[in-house]
């Protein structure tokens, strides 16, 4: 009989008080350790990846890049690549 009642079939789906605090500090010790490993690289290498990833209003092209620090585009690639790849190994290691 308790499958008819409507508290068997009307339960909130959202997360709860401690849920949310928990997702909040995930994602708070996350922000973190990306800050911590954005610093941790080179000034090239940070300018690169802001200019391509953490601009709020309008990613640089890698030409755009390029000119900038008149380098060829492929090699900002590799700058980025090489970054992004010492970020995963540094977050990685702080978990």
């Amino acid at each position: 009989d308790d499958a008819y009642r409507p508290v068997s079939y009307l339960k909130d789906q959202s997360p709860g008080p401690l849920e949310q605090l928990e997702e909040n500090e995930v994602s708070t010790n996350s922000s973190n350790a990306l800050k911590n490993a954005l610093n941790k690289l080179d000034a090239r290498s940070q300018e690169i990846l802001q200019a391509r990833w953490l601009k709020n209003d309008k990613a640089e092209t890698l030409q755009d890049l390029a000119k900038r620090f008149n380098i060829s585009a492929e090699r900002i690639r590799q700058i980025e690549q090489n970054a992004m790849q010492k970020i995963k190994t540094l977050m990685l290691q702080n978990q």
